[in-house]
């Protein structure tokens, strides 16, 4: 397992000594689409001062979002829906709704009332998958991260109640600039750790813990997602699947977001991602 981050000084790993200025001549977002991230590994770099870290800035550019529902049992039971039996998933296009860890995020003036939190695993595709089995979808994990998946719950039930309560406006309540802050920076996994690793998934609100899980609790892996997606659609270098939030959210208990709120999640190893409501 191996830390990458994205900086304003350029591709830094993190080992125990600390944070390692990589030699690599180029982003992120080039190792994923070139040799793979797992080629920088044993990329010699410089140590850098501890007292003077340089500012995280996006781990990458997401081509689509793909969000799963209902992927943890305590969020279904929390939200009185049955234990889904197949995945349950949208997706769009990236768009503007990505953000950079640290990012204000400002509600949107016409729905600002009911903006919710969904603290999430993400996985970040990293080859192409047509069709895919589970073997194929693990080796295209190329890295994990976190995930704030803000959500306006208005807009969502809107839709329940226009459509009946098969048909929420789940895509439109997830479109609005900055509501997909992702990073500070990517866990990039073995082969071997690819499906096996049970990673940790942690969310506060100003400080107070909200939601809490592991990724052994998904319902569907991470493999089992992008390769039920596949079948559908091709998956494409870039994409960003989201595999689900647990209990915790605000919709259950109306503690929805407000102007000056933070919202951190952690995954794994990784730094805390942290947006700002504005």
């Amino acid at each position: 397992m191996m830390q990458l981050f994205q900086t304003t000084a350029g591709v830094v790993r993190a080992d125990l000594e600390g944070l390692r200025l990589l030699s690599f001549a180029g982003t992120l977002q080039d190792a994923l689409e070139g040799d793979g991230l797992l080629a920088l590994k044993n990329e010699d770099g410089v140590l850098l001062p501890r007292e003077e870290p340089p500012r995280f800035e996006p781990p990458l550019a997401a081509r689509r979002f793909f969000f799963v529902g209902l992927n943890y049992a305590s969020h279904a039971t929390e939200v009185g829906q049955p234990v889904p039996t197949d995945l349950l998933y949208g997706f769009q296009d990236a768009g503007a709704a990505q953000s950079s860890p640290g990012a204000r995020v400002r509600r949107p003036p016409s729905n600002p009332d009911m903006v919710d939190y969904e603290g999430e695993i993400a996985v970040i595709v990293g080859a192409r998958l047509d069709g895919a089995n589970l073997d194929e979808a693990r080796q295209a994990i190329a890295a994990v991260t976190a995930a704030i998946d803000l959500t306006a719950r208005d807009v969502q039930m809107a839709g329940l109640r226009a459509g009946g309560p098969s048909h929420p406006d789940v895509t439109n309540a997830k479109l609005y600039e900055g509501f997909k802050p992702i990073g500070p920076g990517l866990l990039v996994l073995d082969t071997s750790e690819r499906d096996s690793l049970d990673i940790g998934l942690e969310t506060r609100v100003n400080g107070d813990l909200r939601q809490e899980a592991k990724s052994g609790d998904l319902l569907f892996s991470m493999a089992d997602c992008l390769s039920r997606m596949s079948q559908a659609q091709p998956l494409e270098v870039g994409d960003v699947v989201l595999t689900g939030t647990p209990a915790g959210v605000g919709f259950v208990t109306g503690a929805f977001l407000k102007a000056g709120d933070t919202v951190s999640v952690r995954v794994g190893s990784l730094p805390p991602l942290v947006a700002i409501i504005a």
